[in-house]
C-alpha cells in the first residue's frame, strides 16, 4: 500500500458506479477526499489509505437516490385517507383545504414538518429532492422549508409556485409579477451550490390564462435557471376545451406557447397522447415518473415511452399524503409493477407500441440515480461514482437474509430494486459528508425531529379547525368497527 491519503476509504464494497462505463466492482473500493471521489476501481488495484476506513465487507456502494418529484410539506397529511372531509372532491376543495391549514402556519411550524420529511428520505439513501411548493399563503412558510432543505446538506431544486385559475379559492391566486419577486427574495436568502430555486405553475390548469404561462416561463428564462412544470392531470382535456385547444394535448399546447425547451423540467410526465412522446423528445425536457399515482389515473406509467426515445427519466413519490412512505425503493418496485399493467392495458386497446422495451432492476437504478439527477439539472459532477464527481454515496447492507440467496452475487442488482428498504441503508454520504452514520443521522437527533413534527402538526390542525375530520381512534371511540380503550 501506498501511502496516497484520503479523507475516506470504503474497501470490500460491491461498488455499483454508474459511470459512463456502468461498471460494478463486485470487490471494490472508493476514496474520497473532501467533497470530491478521488478514485474507484477493485480491491486489489487500492493504492489509498484512509484517515477514516470503512469496511464494507456484505455492502453494496452506489450513488445516493434522487426523489425527483415531491411536495414535501405533505408529511402534514400523511397516512390522511381515511380523514373525513367537508371539501369538495376536486382541485377547489382540495386548495380551500390546504388554505384553511396553512394560512395559519410560521416558517417554524413548516420547519419541523418539513425537517420528518427530509430525515425520512435521508435515512433511506436519498441525497437529493425536489419540491413544489403552493402553499404560500403567508409567502414566509416556505422560508422554514428551505431552512430545513438547507440544514439537511441535501442537492435541492425547489419551485415556488404560481397559482391563479379562477376554481381556485381567492387567497391562492397570485399574479406572475409577485411571484417573480418572490422568487428572486428567496434566491438572494437560499440560493448555493446545492440549492435552486425557481418557478413554477405546477400544472398550467392552476393558471388561468396561457398568457401568464409565457410570462412566468420568460422571467424565469431571464433569471438564468430551469424551468418547472408538470405535464399532466386528469383535467386537463376539459383546460384545453375551455382554451378552444383541438390540436392535441398538454405537451403540444405548451409546446406550441413556446414555454418547453431543454432547460425545463418536466414533471409527473402523464396522460400523454400518442404523439406526444416524440414531441417531448423534441423539445429536450426532462421527465419524471410517479408510479402510484399513475396507476390510479392511467394504469400505470408509460415509462416505456420514454426509454424508447432515450429519455430516462427520474423518479418521485409525490409527496406523502397521497403515498404515506418517502422510500425510493417502494417506488422503483411500484414503477416495475406499474408498467407491467400500463402494458397490459394498451394491449387491451390493441396498442403495443415500444412493448419491447424492458424495464430492468438496472434501469430502475439508473432512473432513480441519473435520471434524477438530470430531471433536477443537479450539477454535473453529481453523477456516478468515478473520479472527481461529487462524493455522494450510499452504503447499503446486503448481508441479511432479504438478499439471500443471491447465487454467488448475480442476484444483487435485483436484490436492491426488489429487498432493499430504508432500514437497509447503513450511511449516507453528501458531498463528502456523512449525514448518515450507522443508520443514525449526524445533523438532527431522531426523536427530537419525531417528537417536535408531532407537536407542530396538531398544533396547526388545532389552529385550522381540522381535528374533528380526524379518524376517531381514541380512547372510547370507534372508528372502522374498531372499539378503542
Amino acid at each position: 500500500m501506498s501511502n496516497l491519503q484520503v479523507d475516506y476509504l470504503i474497501r470490500n464494497a460491491y461498488v455499483i458506479t454508474m459511470d459512463e462505463n456502468k461498471n460494478v466492482f463486485t470487490r471494490g473500493y472508493v476514496a474520497v477526499s473532501e467533497d470530491k471521489i478521488v478514485a474507484v476501481g477493485k480491491e486489489e488495484d487500492c493504492q489509498f489509505s484512509g484517515r477514516k476506513e470503512i469496511n464494507a465487507t456484505g455492502k453494496a456502494v452506489l450513488p445516493g437516490l434522487v426523489n425527483a418529484h415531491n411536495h414535501i410539506n405533505q408529511m402534514l397529511l400523511r397516512s390522511s385517507i381515511d380523514d373525513s372531509s367537508n371539501y369538495e372532491p376536486n382541485i377547489t376543495g382540495f386548495m380551500q383545504k390546504m388554505v384553511d391549514i396553512w394560512s395559519n402556519a410560521t416558517p417554524d411550524i413548516c420547519y419541523k414538518i418539513v425537517r420528518l420529511h427530509i430525515l425520512d428520505m435521508v435515512l433511506g439513501g436519498v441525497v437529493a429532492i425536489h419540491d413544489q411548493h403552493f402553499t404560500n399563503f403567508p409567502n414566509s412558510n416556505i422560508d422554514g422549508t428551505l431552512q430545513a432543505i438547507q440544514e439537511s446538506q441535501l442537492h435541492a431544486f425547489v419551485s415556488r409556485c404560481h397559482l391563479s385559475a379562477k376554481s381556485l379559492p381567492e387567497q391562492a391566486r397570485e399574479n406572475v409579477p409577485d411571484v417573480l419577486k418572490e422568487v428572486q427574495r428567496l434566491k438572494s436568502i437560499w440560493d448555493n451550490d446545492r440549492l435552486t430555486i425557481t418557478g413554477s405553475p405546477i400544472n398550467p390548469t392552476w393558471v388561468q390564462t396561457p398568457e401568464e404561462l409565457i410570462e412566468l416561463r420568460e422571467g424565469i428564462r431571464s433569471l438564468n435557471v430551469p424551468f418547472d412544470i408538470d405535464l399532466s392531470g386528469a383535467s386537463w382535456k376539459q383546460t384545453l376545451m375551455e382554451r378552444k385547444y383541438t390540436k392535441g394535448g398538454a405537451v403540444k399546447y405548451c409546446a406550441e406557447l413556446g414555454i418547453l425547451d431543454k432547460d425545463v423540467s418536466g414533471g409527473k410526465s402523464f396522460m400523454l397522447e400518442p404523439d406526444e412522446y416524440d414531441i417531448w423528445k423534441e423539445t429536450g425536457m426532462t421527465a419524471c415518473i410517479v408510479p402510484l399515482g399513475r396507476i390510479r389515473d392511467e394504469l400505470g406509467p408509460s415509462t416505456h415511452h420514454f426509454l424508447a426515445r432515450n429519455i430516462l427519466p427520474g423518479l418521485g413519490n409525490d409527496g406523502p399524503m397521497g403515498t404515506p412512505q418517502s422510500s425510493m425503493w417502494q417506488v422503483m418496485r411500484h414503477t416495475y409493477i406499474a408498467d407491467i399493467v400500463r402494458k397490459k392495458s394498451e394491449i387491451l386497446q390493441d396498442y403495443t407500441e415500444d412493448h419491447e422495451i424492458q424495464i430492468t432492476p438496472e434501469v430502475l437504478l439508473e432512473m432513480a440515480t441519473l435520471g434524477g439527477r438530470k430531471h433536477l439539472f443537479l450539477d454535473e459532477q453529481v453523477a456516478g461514482i468515478e473520479k472527481d464527481n461529487s462524493a455522494d454515496i450510499i452504503i447499503v447492507d446486503i448481508d441479511n437474509h432479504r438478499f439471500y440467496p443471491h447465487n454467488n452475487l448475480r442476484r444483487i442488482p435485483t436484490h436492491l430494486v426488489f429487498s432493499t428498504d430504508v432500514q437497509d441503508v447503513e450511511s449516507v454520504m453528501i458531498k463528502g459528508q456523512l449525514v448518515v452514520e450507522n443508520r443514525k443521522s449526524t445533523i438532527w437527533d431522531y426523536d427530537e425531529v419525531k417528537n417536535e413534527a408531532e407537536i407542530a402538526t396538531r398544533e396547526l390542525l388545532k389552529m385550522a379547525g381540522y381535528e374533528p375530520m380526524l379518524p376517531t381512534r381514541r380512547p372510547g371511540q370507534t372508528f372502522n368497527g374498531w372499539n378503542y380503550s
